[in-house]
Order: structure tokens, then C-alpha cells, then sequence
């Protein structure tokens, strides 16, 4: 492996070896000459292409919701003008708002991939528009963290200067407890994605590159066809437990989906008081769909994650559902 041998030393992503990040953005989709940035997580991955943007003289960002909560708080923190659009579901994909009233010069539009919370993918004609937005000038950030590996939109969209992708390649395989950020974008940002990691993203771990071998190796590929194999599993129980509650479960993509509680107004899942009694009542927790910035238009509903499946998941949703339908939570006015 190509690991440091000395503990003692600090390992930052220039002077890891240029082939094992070449052969991380080859795997991840990309055969041109890329700029190739390790981190020690997606997140920290996300907030040095935030600061990047910021270098670049960029100063409006339109994020396509849903998206990962951090990006919208840490771009306000940045100092970034922050405008916020849902995407909206359909047949072929998800298509984001349009990108027409936007300035390709001073606009950047921020996605991400699979659609966070549900697990979908764009429509053909979204992945057209940016495209079209790039050809213009225009900067496509795509966040691809919790994207399975050989299914992320880059592959289309990375070969353009303007676009810039973040990933985490063992979060599609649910191994939170090892982390892996990287940052891929055009040559011209090497030096500056460098520069920035060193106050952003701080040195990599021992284990961060440990994490990039061990994705190029084939026992990642054995670990992603294991949990794919789980997750047609444990999603055909999750349905029929939603033909029993009258519950719809969206997504087709990776391991967290959305389970919509249909005829159950979202003021519910808005209500503090109402969730925390409903938890407090059936012994359960849940992330409300709000959380993950999801589709205002949707009724009650929150994220599910098929890789948890097993019997005290099961026998949480049965609680958790049995006392919505029920109506068993007494309702109090906010």
C-alpha cells in the first residue's frame, strides 16, 4: 500500500502519490487530465470547493434542494448570496428549476447526486440545461458523496472545464467510520484546491489513504455488489410494509429513501411538538424530510435507510406508522 510508513508525519494531498489519485478520478469516471484533491471526508471536500468558488470571485450560488444541510449554512457563513430551488420529481428524473434568469459569469449552480434523502437522478433534459450552462461559462458544482460508484452524473457532466465534483466513495457503501473526501475539477484549480485544503480540510488521516487504496481494490467492488444485493432486499420488505400503512417509498438509487405518509399533512412533520411526542410514544427516531431540505410539496414523510433493515427496524416502522394512523398523538397548536 502506498501509506507513509512514518506516523509522524503529516500527509497532505500533494504529496500523496499523483498515480493513486489518478486512478481514484479514473474510477470515479474521469480519463482526462484532472486536478485531483483528497480530504479526510466529503464534507470537509464540500467546504474547500465552497472557499475555492469564493477564490474564483464568486459570490451567488443556487443550490437545487434537496442538499445536504451543511452546504446552504456553510455558503451563508462563507458569505456567499444563497438562493435555494427544489427540484421537482417525474417519470425520467428529477428536473431542476430553471437556469435561464440565472448569470453564467457570476452564478453557480450547486447539485446533488443521487437526489439527497430520496435517491433519484436527474432528467435527461436537467443534465442537457447544465450542459448548456457550462458551455456558456457557467460553474456546476455537483455533490456526489453518497453517489454509487459508476453511476455519478460526472460522468457525463466532468469532462467540462466548469464542472467541479466532490465525492466519498465508501458512504455509498455505508462505511461512515472510514472517510474519503475528494475534490475533482479542471487542471487549472490544483493550486488553489491545494492551497485551501491546508486551512480547510487539514491534513489526511493514515486512514484516508488507506480508504483511497482499499477503494481501488477489488474487495470495494465485492463490498458495493454485497450491499446492492441488501438494499433489493431490504427494499422489497419496506414496500410491503407501505401497502400496510398506505405509504409511498421513493427513490430507485442507494441506500437512504424517502417514505411519504400519504394523507398525513407535513404541518406534522414541521411540528416540533407533534414528532417529538410521536417519538416519544413509539421508542423511535426519524430524520423528517425537512431536515434534508426535501420537497415542500410532499405530505408527511422521512428518510429511511435500507441497509438498517432487519427485524427492530421493522418493528419500529410498524410502531411508528400504527400511531400515525391511529391518531393515538394528541395534537397540540403552535
Amino acid at each position: 500500500m502506498r501509506v507513509p510508513n512514518s506516523p509522524f508525519e503529516y500527509v497532505f494531498s500533494y504529496l500523496a502519490p499523483s498515480a493513486l489519485k489518478r486512478e481514484v478520478a479514473n474510477k470515479l469516471g474521469y480519463s482526462d487530465e484532472r486536478a485531483v484533491l483528497l480530504t479526510p471526508s466529503g464534507t470537509a471536500a464540500n467546504l474547500v470547493v465552497l472557499n475555492l468558488l469564493r477564490q474564483l470571485g464568486k459570490d451567488r450560488l443556487r443550490i437545487v434542494l434537496p442538499a445536504y444541510f451543511q452546504v446552504p449554512v456553510a455558503a451563508k457563513d462563507i458569505g456567499f448570496e444563497v438562493t435555494c430551488d427544489h427540484a421537482q420529481g417525474g417519470d425520467s428524473g428529477w428536473t431542476a428549476p430553471d437556469l435561464s434568469a440565472l448569470d453564467p459569469q457570476i452564478d453557480v449552480v450547486w447539485i446533488t447526486h443521487p437526489i439527497y434523502g430520496i435517491g433519484d437522478t436527474f432528467s435527461p433534459g436537467t443534465m442537457q440545461a447544465l450542459l448548456a450552462y457550462m458551455a456558456a461559462g457557467g460553474l456546476v458544482v455537483g455533490d456526489e458523496c453518497l453517489c454509487t460508484v459508476g453511476s455519478e452524473v460526472g460522468r457525463q457532466l466532468g469532462r467540462h472545464v466548469g464542472f467541479i465534483g466532490t465525492y466519498s466513495p465508501h458512504k455509498s457503501v455505508c462505511m461512515n467510520g472510514v472517510k474519503l473526501g475528494v475534490v475533482i475539477a479542471a487542471p487549472r484549480h490544483l493550486e488553489a484546491l491545494e492551497n485551501l485544503s491546508d486551512i480547510w480540510a487539514g491534513p489526511l488521516t493514515r486512514m484516508s489513504l488507506a480508504d483511497a487504496e482499499h477503494f481501488l481494490s477489488p474487495n470495494f467492488d465485492e463490498m458495493q455488489l454485497a450491499v446492492e444485493a441488501r438494499l433489493i432486499a431490504s427494499e422489497a420488505s419496506l414496500r410491503d410494509i407501505c401497502k400496510r400503512f398506505d405509504c409511498t417509498l421513493l427513490g430507485t438509487k442507494g441506500p437512504y429513501r424517502t417514505l411519504r405518509v400519504n394523507g398525513v399533512p407535513r404541518n406534522l412533520e414541521l411540528s416540533l411538538s407533534y414528532v417529538s411526542q410521536l417519538i416519544y410514544y413509539t421508542g423511535t427516531s426519524f430524520i423528517p424530510s425537512f431536515v434534508n431540505l426535501g420537497p415542500p410539496d410532499l405530505p408527511f414523510s422521512f428518510r429511511v435507510n435500507l441497509t438498517r433493515w432487519g427485524t427492530p427496524m421493522e418493528a419500529a416502522l410498524n410502531r411508528l406508522l400504527g400511531t400515525i394512523r391511529s391518531n393515538s398523538v394528541p395534537l397540540i397548536h403552535e
